[in-house]
């Protein structure tokens, strides 16, 4: 936890604030913690979503590099998406990045204050 200007940070709102998710979408980061690859209907049973809600999400998270997405082709035709996680380490030298940034975007106004 980081104490900033008398506000706690908790990891949860580093990761959300970091990214710019939701809270489902932060929600959904954390369903995909395994490494094995899940469909969006799968993961839409799982957290009671809808599958266009899901598909809307894991696009996001995508978008945004926190989830990779790959094509499976289907016997019967036809192809599925299935999703996981990048791995914590490329998550944590991202995030990390977009703090430094704001570090140093921060001192920047600080200096010109």
């Amino acid at each position: 936890m980081i104490d900033f200007a008398c506000k706690h940070f908790e990891l949860d709102e580093i990761i959300r604030c970091g990214f710019g998710l939701t809270k489902g979408e932060l929600r959904l980061l954390y369903s995909l913690e395994s490494t094995e690859w899940q469909s969006a209907e799968d993961l839409a049973g799982t957290l009671g979503l809808s599958t266009s809600s899901m598909q809307r999400s894991l696009k996001r998270l995508t978008e945004k590099g926190i989830v990779a997405r790959r094509q499976m082709n289907l016997s019967s035709g036809g192809y599925q998406f299935e999703y996981r996680l990048h791995t914590k380490e490329h998550l944590r030298d991202v995030l990390g990045s977009i703090i430094d940034e704001w570090a140093k975007g921060a001192k920047r106004e600080l200096k010109q204050w």
